[in-house]
């Protein structure tokens, strides 16, 4: 597995080790993310034992690692989920691209040389239909959308490769929508846009409205990172997932007004006095230093939900439908979520603080 400390690949790790007792799992890490990613790892441990940590780098010629942990790498492997990416925020351009297309194409070459290879799973986002409007089906990836930052176009480029590949790999494909956190403890992970969003109505003073985008009826596309991890687990071993791309997606999305709504009714703020001003609006009052220091990702958050798409999981749901595994509806963890950020505060404040230095 790649791309840890990434919040759904340790999730996924868990849910492979107590489901599988005798695998083991083997995290490829970036030298900068090791620290963070071993104090995950302490977390659970009584799977630490289970879990070999290799140094190396997907963007680098064998993926970074010496003769001897590459050739083992290839023995052991059954099974390699790539969740190694970058999103656009605080990267180049360049260094986007290098490590979410290239560390791809560098992941696909090494998963040839693997012999016993079950399946080849790809983290990507459903966020490469760009800006598609109307209903996008999981077998659709090429038509003529454009993109409205670095990090779909690369994920609309890697999984062009993994496409590609399809013909001699068995890969499956995953699309989550917007991540949030864990829906049975409200755990929130990274300060991404959905992040920002629930901070910022928590933490921001009360006197700031809401601003929401342009129209607050299109769908809030939100998905909780346990069932993301959960369904990603079992669909992993489904063979007749194999060659599918999947969305994991929330099938019955609030509309961003009644989602933004109830999150401010369990923060107990100001509710959104400004809801029908127009993005431009939102954008300005993120502008406001007050704001902009609580949420600073927050106008590209707002780029991410304005437009008028539904995604279809036809098959995602026929898959899992004898599992047990289901997206719950977002009103059944939105408390969590804001009790977790009230509870977290200091930690949100300090974490926020760097991402501001």
């Amino acid at each position: 597995m790649t791309g840890a400390p990434n919040f759904v690949a340790i999730r996924l790790v868990w849910c492979i080790l107590a489901a599988e007792k005798s695998t083991s799992v083997t995290l490829l890490v970036r030298p900068d993310a090791v620290d963070r990613t071993e104090a995950l790892l302490q977390r659970q441990m009584s799977f630490r034992s289970r879990i070999t940590l290799l140094r190396g780098d997907t963007t680098r010629p064998s993926l970074g690692l010496g003769s001897t942990d590459l050739f083992q790498l290839r023995e052991r492997t059954t099974d390699i989920y790539q969740f190694d990416s970058l999103y656009h925020i605080g990267h180049s351009k360049a260094r986007v691209e290098e490590v979410n297309i290239g560390g791809t194409r560098n992941l696909l070459d090494f998963a040839r040389t693997v012999r016993a290879l079950n399946r080849f799973n790809f983290y990507s986002t459903a966020f490469v239909c760009g800006d598609r409007s109307g209903v996008v089906l999981e077998d659709e990836l090429e038509r003529g959308q454009h993109f409205r930052n670095t990090y779909e176009r690369t994920r609309f480029t890697a999984e062009l490769e993994v496409k590609r590949s399809s013909s001699s790999l068995p890969v499956t494909i995953y699309r989550p929508s917007l991540l949030v956190g864990d829906s049975r403890t409200g755990e929130l992970g990274p300060l991404d846009g959905p992040h920002y969003l629930v901070g910022m109505l928590v933490n921001a003073p009360a006197r700031v409205p809401m601003m929401l985008p342009s129209a607050g009826t299109y769908p809030m596309h939100l998905v909780p990172v346990d069932f993301v991890a959960q369904a990603i687990h079992v669909l992993s071993q489904n063979p007749e997932a194999e060659g599918r791309t999947l969305h994991l997606v929330d099938p019955n999305p609030l509309s961003t007004r009644h989602a933004l709504r109830l999150i401010q009714q369990f923060a107990g703020g100001q509710q959104d006095a400004a809801s029908r001003q127009g993005r431009w609006l939102a954008n300005l009052a993120l502008r406001v230093p007050a704001v902009e220091r609580l949420a600073r990702q927050g106008r590209e958050f707002l780029h991410e939900i304005e437009n008028p798409v539904v995604f279809n999981s036809m098959y995602t749901m026929k898959y899992l439908a004898a599992t047990g595994v289901t997206c719950p509806p977002f009103p059944d963890y939105a408390a969590r979520l804001v009790e977790y950020v009230r509870a977290d505060h200091d930690m949100w404040q300090v974490e926020q603080d760097d991402n501001l230095s």
